[in-house]
């Protein structure tokens, strides 16, 4: 693969996880619309969940899936398990396995 091709790549990698990490961050945020409707709070303490889930978490994922850092954000989302070593394909699954073991 080119550098271009694997920029690509890691490219989709980072979209892969960094949907798998928000939807599993937004289920907290589903308990807090089940709550909402069974009347445990009200619209603004809703609300408030929703603020702070967007200026917390969200922002943090969106931050950390900023695609500057592609060479960093891909091997950290493997290593975490967000993406598994079995969706890798070569040539750059190697690549990717040694840099973690460099960290293990």
């Amino acid at each position: 693969m080119s550098d271009k091709k694997k920029r690509a790549y890691f490219r989709e990698l980072a979209a892969l996880a960094h949907e798998r990490e928000l939807s599993t961050a937004l289920q907290s945020l589903q308990a807090e619309f089940e709550r909402w409707q069974q009347g445990q709070i009200d619209c603004f303490e809703l609300n408030q969940c929703v603020h702070e889930f967007h200026q917390g978490k969200s922002r943090k994922l969106y931050s950390l899936y900023d695609m500057a850092d592609l060479d960093i954000v891909v091997p950290g989302a493997v290593y975490r398990g967000i993406i598994t070593e079995e969706e890798l394909v070569e040539p750059y699954k190697s690549e990717l396995l040694e840099t973690l073991e460099r960290y293990r």
